[in-house]
């Protein structure tokens, strides 16, 4: 029986350490980040994700080492009422484990450019083999006219389908300042309000995730400076006309816009 004088990041931690269980292993299995499962056992919720995530990373984790699921959640919402967190008890829970890496989208990749390739290198050869065996039919007849002009060789394009995001898939933007710090504000969903904060050069991605848009607000002459990774895949930071601030909008519908 979980003791409830216990946090819950303590009674997690027994129950994988009584399991011998990593925090490595759950997070391969869940796909949570490192950072957040180590969050949840020390209890500062503040670096999660917010809101109904929370409760799904709580959840996955509870199951993943055995402890009650709806016993977790109960301790994680007075652990989140008694920091002032909002833990969106009321709404559903159903996190499913997703990988955001673009390992499968690499090698898909690698995979295309092979094929084509060596598609390539087959067309080619057949067009030296027909050019060689017209050759060699006509030197006995005429004298070989050369020219300075190339051979007419058909080219070959990769075709790499664009990025997709699932109809369950949460938006989540990595940002990173490149080569000098980068104030910026982001708004998640109906949040007017946003996060304001400064991007130091060099410093690991800031995560931002929502369900269905982010904004991000930068000052203009600072775009150049912004590399942001959508659910895996690099996106474009827009730079619009004259404005002194710029506004990246990432909603499902320009998502495919902005990683093309």
């Amino acid at each position: 029986m979980p003791d409830s004088n216990n946090s819950l990041g303590d009674q997690l931690r027994q129950a994988r350490e009584a399991g011998n269980i990593t925090l490595r292993s759950i997070s391969d299995q869940t796909r949570i980040a490192m950072r957040h499962l180590e969050a949840i056992e020390t209890g500062d919720y503040k670096q999660l994700p917010g809101g109904i995530f929370n409760r799904s990373f709580v959840k996955a984790y509870a199951r993943q080492v055995g402890f009650d699921e709806n016993v977790a959640l109960e301790l994680y919402s007075r652990a989140a009422r008694a920091q002032g967190e909002t833990d969106d008890s009321d709404a559903p829970v159903s996190y499913r484990p997703q990988v955001y890496t673009n390992g499968e989208g690499s090698r898909s990749s690698k995979l295309t450019a092979l094929f084509s390739i060596i598609i390539l290198a087959i067309i080619c050869y057949g067009v030296y083999a027909a050019q060689h065996w017209y050759s060699k039919r006509n030197a006995g007849n005429a004298a070989i006219v050369t020219t300075n002009e190339p051979a007419n060789v058909p080219q070959v394009q990769p075709t790499v389908a664009p990025p997709t995001l699932g109809a369950n898939e949460p938006l989540i933007a990595r940002i990173t300042a490149t080569n000098e710090d980068v104030a910026i504000t982001v708004l998640t969903d109906d949040d007017n309000r946003g996060q304001a904060l400064t991007l130091r050069a060099g410093e690991q991605p800031r995560e931002f995730i929502a369900r269905q848009r982010l904004r991000v607000r930068y000052a203009r002459a600072r775009a150049d400076s912004l590399a942001v990774e959508l659910n895996g895949h690099a996106a474009r930071v827009p730079i619009d006309g004259a404005q002194n601030t710029n506004e990246m909008l990432i909603t499902r519908d320009t998502f495919e816009q902005l990683t093309r």
